[in-house]
């Protein structure tokens, strides 16, 4: 009835289908009343009679689902964008493990999801706006982040290396959104995995020069960004980051 994207109402009903059933055999709530219920209670989802709206911006989908989403993006859009986005989740759940306080199964799905607006075609700055919306529309805050936050380890738009091929107003709402942010250790984690990764692991100064020769140019700023986000993980871990992630 127009009330749940395809995509949302199959994550609700198979993620939730057997706690609302046993709210209502306890005879505490009607069906409908019970959904409504339990998934208020649970944080997730509000649904009143007319919408679905999200109350919890940091839902995230499981690590089967995030690999589902990525095999879809890839056979929209096949290249070796995908091969790079797995490398990344391994390298961050390898480097989320060795730091301790942080959930290596999150930093895996974060990983696998920074550059899935890729699955809407050959892009550059269209692809941190594709996917940011993408993963917003599926409720998914937590991934949207990580789209937006990932290509810029300096917090400014300009940074960007490559097409500016997104319109004027796209460019400002990127801008207002990154200035937004406050960026936590999965921003940084992931930032630091994609400059370690191509469809494998390689080393960080190589890929940045790599990145320099094709487009002409990479901020000095965010060349020793990267370099000190490697040295902050790397003093977490206590252990050299290529042998965390297996160069």
């Amino acid at each position: 009835r127009g009330k749940f994207g395809c995509y949302t109402s199959k994550y609700v009903l198979t993620q939730y289908r057997r706690p609302v059933y046993d709210m209502q055999e306890r005879g505490k709530f009607g069906l409908g009343e019970a959904f409504s219920q339990f998934v208020t209670q649970a944080g997730k989802i509000v649904v009143n009679d007319t919408c679905c709206q999200q109350e919890d911006r940091k839902m995230m989908p499981t690590r089967e689902a995030a690999e589902e989403l990525l095999r879809d993006g890839e056979a929209c859009n096949p290249g070796a964008w995908a091969d790079h986005s797995r490398v990344v989740a391994m390298c961050a759940e390898r480097i989320a493990a060795a730091c301790g306080g942080m959930d290596p199964e999150k930093a895996y799905v974060l990983g696998l999801l920074h550059d899935i607006g890729r699955k809407f075609g050959v892009k550059h700055m269209g692809h941190i706006y594709d996917g940011y919306h993408y993963m917003t529309r599926l409720g998914y805050g937590e991934a949207a982040r990580i789209c937006l936050s990932h290509s810029f380890s300096i917090q400014r738009l300009e940074d960007y290396i490559g097409k500016w091929d997104i319109t004027a107003e796209q460019q400002e709402e990127l801008r207002r959104l990154l200035e937004e942010l406050e960026y936590d250790d999965y921003d940084r984690l992931i930032q630091v995995c994609d400059s370690l990764a191509g469809t494998e692991v390689v080393d960080m100064e190589e890929r940045m020069a790599d990145v320099k020769r094709r487009y002409g140019a990479y901020p000095q700023d965010k060349w020793d960004k990267n370099l000190e986000l490697k040295a902050y993980f790397e003093e977490k871990m206590r252990q050299d980051i290529y042998m965390v992630v297996g160069r």
